[in-house]
Formats: structure tokens, C-alpha cells, sequence
């Protein structure tokens, strides 16, 4: 019974019946890390957003990324009424527009009234509750 426990080769080692798995798991691993990866890497190739065409098309040079800041203050002050529970409800807003780039201060100023039309149905649609709110 002492031999069926364990089997004993010539030099006096134990021998198992069972083969011995060198490297299998590693290698499953290595493969699966090489996909995700190769993946993530062509994921980010295929959707990556293609500022270089987008400019060259446009025809305009991109802003220079520490250029001084620009700021266009639209004059006069909005006033607009807006809906209110059975009394008039008015808000007042000063408004300034930020860039960088001087050709969009020029656009701005170029349409300042299309802007602030725009504005104005902007501020006169919102209700009390939502202006009060944080």
C-alpha cells in the first residue's frame, strides 16, 4: 500500500501522474493584455478627432494657446420681463464675451445684433424658480 501512495522514481523522487502546466496561464494572460491593448490603441486611432483637417478646411490658423485674452462687453444692459405668478418679474444682466483669438472678437462685434437677440429670448424664457436657484 506504501507504493500506491507514492510512486518513487530511480533517483528517489516522487513522481505525480498529473502533467505539469509550464507557462500556460502566463501565456493566456500575455495574449489577452496584447489584445486589449492593440484594441484600446485602434479604438483610439479610428475616433481620435482630426483637428488638422477641420483648421485646414476652415482656412484659419488656430488660436496661439497663451495668447492675451479678449473681451467684448455687450452695452447696454439686458432687461428683459418674464413670466411671472400674477406680477412682473424683470432681470437685468451685463453680459462680456471672452476669446483669443482676434478674428472671433471682430465676428462678435459683426453681430452683436443677431447675439443679442438671441440672448434676450434667452433670458426672457426662463421662469422664477429657475433664476432663484443656485
Amino acid at each position: 500500500m506504501a507504493s500506491e501512495a507514492a510512486k518513487l522514481d530511480s533517483t528517489g523522487t516522487e513522481k505525480s501522474d498529473a502533467p505539469k502546466k509550464k507557462g500556460k496561464g502566463k501565456l493566456i494572460f500575455i495574449i489577452v493584455a496584447v489584445l486589449v491593448a492593440g484594441g484600446g490603441v485602434g479604438g483610439w486611432l479610428a475616433f481620435k478627432p482630426k483637428a488638422d483637417a477641420a483648421t485646414a478646411a476652415a482656412g484659419d490658423k488656430p488660436a496661439a494657446p497663451h495668447s492675451a485674452a479678449l473681451y467684448y462687453k455687450y452695452d447696454p444692459a439686458f432687461v428683459v420681463n418674464f413670466g411671472g405668478e400674477g406680477s412682473a418679474r424683470y432681470l437685468q444682466v451685463m453680459v462680456e464675451a471672452m476669446t483669443r483669438d482676434a478674428g472671433m472678437l471682430e465676428l462678435l462685434k459683426n453681430n452683436e445684433p443677431a447675439v443679442r437677440n438671441d440672448l434676450v429670448m434667452l433670458f426672457s424664457s426662463q421662469d422664477n424658480a429657475t433664476l432663484l436657484s443656485a
